[in-house]
């Protein structure tokens, strides 16, 4: 078999495995409807007959007239075309780790598959701000039900708090987490708290500790006596949906409960600053997708350079009077969270 026939069988059998080792059943769909459609779109050829010249001379014109026109032409929307855009760039890395071409993969992955307006619109579509969250939640508690639906403003406006605190997905909060899917846990350094075993996409399962204050909050706001229902079975995933769209039609804003992730992922950057705490409350294996979530907005005073080219003496703390260093501590959230959190350990609170 000569050097290009045994190419194009290599590239199929690398969408074979690739298709294949998709997490769930829509990736998996997605993956095998996206690619070739692209395929034909783009280079008029198929996954069977592809060779090395069809993606090197690609650019990002080609990918701009011959794709992104025409999905948005179809009436597709951007977030929707970066969305298939990600299964296209994930099989071009799947064919240079098996290294079925000989070409450069990096500029075509980083680059041409990626244009510049395409990732400006992914960044700014679908973000929920902290503020934008505060506001659906009020919005929700005061939505006008009828006499029939009374009490369901509560209990959706508390499935909100329960997605924002937990970053827990919304097929998961609705349709996978019961009464007894919580555990009182004590954990290595003698601390006890409700962990919630959340089932999340490829049957993952994640711990989530959270507060006495809110297990107390949901239980008395939403247990009925079994403990093997679910927690948020009174109310439906559709709903929720439906309100958060509601919200953002009304107020010209582009998100859905997904997007909550991001403003929570944001909050909790802007009160620890650490990234990795941030990547693991998102469930997030690689710090680089938190990144893609969080907004983080520079304060030359956060700078490593700043801080490193800084004379600090810890000293100059006794010199602030009480009543300056508490309204420094207040405006700092990440500030304030360490040192309660550290009194409350040391039993100071």
């Amino acid at each position: 078999m000569d050097v290009k026939k045994m190419a194009k069988s290599e590239a199929r059998r690398t969408f074979d495995n690739w298709v294949r080792g998709a997490k769930s059943d829509n990736t998996r769909d997605a993956r095998k409807r996206v690619v070739p459609q692209f395929l034909e779109l783009v280079c008029d050829k198929t996954v069977d007959n592809l060779i090395a010249d069809d993606l090197e001379k690609l650019t990002a014109n080609d990918i701009d007239e011959r794709y992104v026109d025409v999905l948005r032409n179809w009436g597709l929307k951007d977030a929707t075309i970066v969305n298939y855009m990600s299964n296209v760039k994930s099989y071009m890395a799947r064919l240079r780790k098996n290294n079925v071409f000989d070409i450069d993969f990096s500029n075509l992955i980083n680059d041409t598959f990626t244009p510049d307006d395409m990732k400006k619109d992914q960044k700014n579509r679908g973000t929920m701000t902290v503020g934008d969250f505060e506001r659906l939640h009020a919005w929700v508690m005061d939505y006008p039900f009828s006499k029939r639906y009374s009490g369901k403003n509560k209990k959706y406006a508390l499935a909100l708090r329960f997605m924002f605190v937990t970053a827990i997905r919304i097929d998961s909060v609705f349709n996978n987490i019961h009464w007894n899917n919580i555990k009182l846990e004590e954990d290595a350094f003698g601390n006890t708290s409700y962990v919630i075993y959340a089932l999340d996409k490829g049957a993952k399962v994640n711990r989530k500790p959270i507060s006495d204050e809110f297990y107390a909050e949901l239980r008395e706001e939403l247990f009925e006596g079994d403990e093997q229902a679910l927690i948020f079975g009174d109310i439906s995933k559709q709903g929720l949906t439906k309100l958060t769209s509601q919200f953002a039609e009304e107020n010209n804003l582009e998100f859905t409960p997904h997007s909550i992730k991001n403003s929570a992922g944001t909050k909790l950057y802007n009160m620890t600053r650490d990234l990795l705490k941030v990547s693991k409350f998102l469930d997030h294996e690689n710090p680089k997708t938190t990144l893609r979530y969080i907004r983080i907005d520079e304060n030359f005073a956060d700078t490593g350079s700043y801080l490193m080219s800084s004379n600090i003496n810890i000293e100059d703390i006794k010199k602030i009077e009480y009543n300056e260093l508490v309204k420094i501590i207040s405006a700092r959230p990440e500030l304030a969270l360490a040192i309660i959190t550290d009194a409350k350990r040391e039993g100071a609170l």
